[in-house]
């Protein structure tokens, strides 16, 4: 998918550099019809810049529609009954969008953190999984069956939970508030702004609550990438 991508992407750079000298490709003009009087060699230079034109706006307008393409030449082999292992495909999926996402996570870290000489290597953003998974899907016609699974909803109503149910045990593990009217030890030394200190097991659930805002935040945005790839290919 991505070679396709970046082939068409040329193809259509390219088609755009030449069709620029074109005024109108929605009425094209037919030079055809401007050669009453010329020879013969002529009205058959301009009949040929006519199928050139026509074929460059051809070429442009339908520059989008390559993924339906993909999708009608191999749906056919992949619906085939030799391949009908491929059937429960969609069982497989919620797996590799976990590893996806755990993947992301990783990339986006290393933005941050660079250990010695040691090449950099991350990324910040990919969507050829997206894509594929979808045009996967697509070629199997299983759109249907993974959204039964209903998976997108299942982990955001899991994780929300979650961060929740932290949020409540950092709230009860807080020490109580003190009697009003009470007044703090005096203390010897320079006065310090009070900062509330946290214990371990504080620390360490404010942590998790981190990484689970963070795994949902990733999840999310696969998530929206997702539909977006999925339009692609749609009838």
């Amino acid at each position: 998918m991505g070679y396709i991508r970046l082939v068409r992407s040329g193809g259509l750079q390219y088609i755009s550099n030449s069709i620029k000298f074109i005024p109108d490709i929605q009425d094209p003009p037919k030079f055809s019809e401007m050669t009453g009087g010329l020879s013969a060699p002529s009205v058959a230079a301009a009949q040929n810049l006519d199928k050139t034109v026509d074929n460059l706006i051809k070429n442009f307008s339908t520059g989008t529609d390559y993924f339906k393409m993909l999708v009608s030449v191999i749906a056919p082999e992949f619906r085939n009954e030799q391949n009908m292992h491929l059937r429960n495909f969609y069982i497989i999926v919620p797996p590799l969008i976990l590893n996806f996402v755990d993947h992301m996570l990783i990339s986006k870290e290393k933005l941050k953190t660079k250990k010695g000489n040691q090449p950099l290597s991350f990324c910040f953003s990919d969507d050829g999984f997206s894509i594929g998974l979808a045009y996967i899907l697509k070629l199997l016609n299983q759109y249907l069956e993974f959204d039964t699974l209903h998976w997108f909803d299942s982990v955001t109503l899991r994780f929300e939970a979650e961060i929740e149910r932290i949020t409540n045990q950092i709230k009860a593990a807080a020490p109580p508030p003190a009697a009003k009217g009470a007044k703090p030890p005096p203390k010897k030394g320079p006065a310090t702004p009070s900062v509330p200190s946290l214990s371990e097991e504080q620390q360490t659930m404010l942590l998790t609550k981190q990484k689970s805002k963070n795994f949902l935040h990733e999840f999310e945005l696969f998530r929206f990438s997702f539909a977006g790839a999925r339009i692609f290919f749609k009838d």
